[in-house]
């Protein structure tokens, strides 16, 4: 037998090792947790080691950070964006009027126009 502990239910009824035997579901659980959080471990220092090496407006720069509702988080878009314009250009003055207006065809704008025409009708 190896020096590893054994559960009782890992022995015959003579005390020896079964080699096939069950592997409950936490020790299943257990064992790949341990994988996982053992094999995140080198990277750490090699991930920190390749940012070093990167210039630090190089994206993701240290200007945008992370992204979420918080103050800021619009500004480096934004700046990025009329860097080299003023402004998009002139705007039209439009005579129709609208009360709902989607723009994208994803999920957020296909549920918005279905929501809306839920409760507003198609008129």
């Amino acid at each position: 037998m190896s020096g590893l502990p054994i559960n009782k239910n890992q022995l015959t009824k003579t005390g020896e090792q079964k080699l096939m035997s069950k592997i409950t579901r936490r020790e299943f659980i257990n064992g790949t947790l341990m994988v996982a959080g053992a094999s995140m471990l080198p990277f750490g220092a090699t991930c920190q080691a390749v940012l070093d090496t990167l210039d630090p407006l190089y994206y993701p720069p240290a200007l945008t950070g992370l992204r979420g509702d918080h103050a800021g988080s619009y500004t480096n878009a934004h700046s990025r964006a009329l860097a080299k314009k003023s402004y998009w250009g002139p705007t039209t003055e439009l005579k129709e009027e609208y009360d709902l207006i989607v723009v994208g065809g994803g999920i957020s704008g296909l549920s918005a126009a279905f929501f809306y025409q839920q409760e507003h009708g198609k008129d």
